[in-house]
């Protein structure tokens, strides 16, 4: 059954109890049947958690994003930023701006802008209901093929990661915009090439709101200039996370990102979505709780299941540590790359398959050294260069 998309971000404000867990449907695109998931089990009493984010085999290495409040661009008495081509200032395919997708549903043959989303496995995108689903329809879809894109821009799929089709649409039955969530499963396994962010939750609403946030997304707004087909990137500080929503007061957004994920970002460290593109005014996410959390995580359980595994430190030795310039690496597995980073992300030095790396022209400080397995694992240290 085929309806028109629902495709802008709505102005109203709907409310909707979202402490009680509810089933997932299962929606087959390919059979035309429907599914549910019941029974999830998850702890009232945890406050905060979240999922490990994977920076992809195919990606050009870790995105050094701008992590101090912008003064520039910014909605009026906001310190969060208005759109801007997100090529204007960084690579695409560099992590986590490589997890961004363009959702396009297939009308005729022709694939047409829809909403945003965002890699959350290797499998699956995280984007908003209302972009496949109708509120006044809740447990039943609005479209019948759906393809998707990572960092598709100026009209052009990338060249590495190509576009897929979409196999499985997930919702919350009885949804609203409290929880307008929706979870889609890809056929083909692009999060390994392109990585995908972690998922989260946390009831410390003063926590939430001291930190930074980014949103990659796709503007699709004929008045704004903007036809989807293109990258765009806000950031900043949000304001509140309260209720079902989190969002930005004062700011507002377009047509075309809803979906697309709020993204805390520490470099190096934090790639983690808290919610979806809901309502363009005061640009509110539907904002995860403890329920949706778990319920997520029972969807793509199946799905993060390599690289974003760290290994055990048993298994590689970096020393000596502190260093005063020369580090030894053993490895029991085949290592593809070794990166040293700064404490805050940024990308110092890389190198290959080696055993033996010379720091010694590096300031005294902390370290991070990364690296990368033949097999997709990982491995994160702190070290000490005196």
């Amino acid at each position: 059954m085929k309806f028109i998309l629902c495709l802008i971000l709505f102005s109203y404000t709907c409310f909707n109890g979202y402490s009680q867990q509810r089933p997932v449907l299962i929606f087959d695109l390919v059979t035309g049947t429907m599914d549910s998931i019941t029974g999830i089990q998850f702890d009232t009493l945890v406050m905060s958690d979240k999922s490990e984010f994977y920076e992809g085999v195919a990606t050009s290495g870790i995105a050094t994003l701008d992590m101090q409040p912008p003064t520039f661009n910014v909605f009026p008495s906001t310190s969060f930023t208005m759109v801007s081509p997100t090529s204007d200032e960084y690579v695409l395919d560099q992590f986590p701006i490589s997890t961004s997708v363009l959702l396009t549903r297939i009308e005729d043959g022709v694939n047409l802008p829809s909403c945003s989303g965002s890699m959350i496995s290797k499998k699956h995108v995280l984007t908003a209901a209302h972009c496949v689903a109708s509120i006044f329809l809740s447990d039943s879809l609005v479209v019948d093929s759906l393809r998707v894109a990572p960092v598709f821009n100026n009209g052009q799929q990338h060249s590495v990661f190509g576009t897929t089709l979409v196999n499985k649409v997930y919702l919350f039955r009885d949804w609203n915009f409290g929880d307008d969530i929706a979870v889609l499963e890809l056929q083909e396994s692009l999060g390994v090439q392109t990585g995908w962010l972690s998922i989260g939750f946390n009831e410390d609403e003063a926590e939430l709101i001291s930190q930074q946030y980014y949103k990659f997304s796709y503007p699709y707004d004929s008045m704004g200039g903007f036809n989807g087909d293109t990258l765009y990137t806000n950031y900043g500080n949000i304001s509140y996370a309260t209720g079902p929503f989190i969002g930005i007061n004062g700011a507002g957004g377009y047509v075309g990102q809803s979906g697309s994920s709020l993204i805390h970002i520490d470099n190096g460290v934090d790639y983690t979505s808290y919610g979806t593109a809901t309502f363009a005014t005061q640009f509110k996410h539907s904002y995860f709780k403890n329920w949706h959390f778990y319920s997520l995580l029972e969807i793509i359980k199946n799905e993060v299941s390599i690289s974003v595994l760290e290994l055990d430190e048993g298994e590689v030795q970096i020393y000596p540590n502190p260093t005063n310039g020369s580090l030894t690496i053993s490895s029991s597995h085949p290592l593809k790359t070794i990166e040293i980073r700064s404490i805050t992300g940024k990308l110092i030095r890389q190198f290959g398959s080696v055993d033996n790396i010379d720091i010694s022209e590096l300031h005294t400080g902390n370290y991070l050294v990364l690296l990368f397995l033949v097999n997709g694992q990982r491995l994160t240290k702190k070290i000490v260069k005196q």
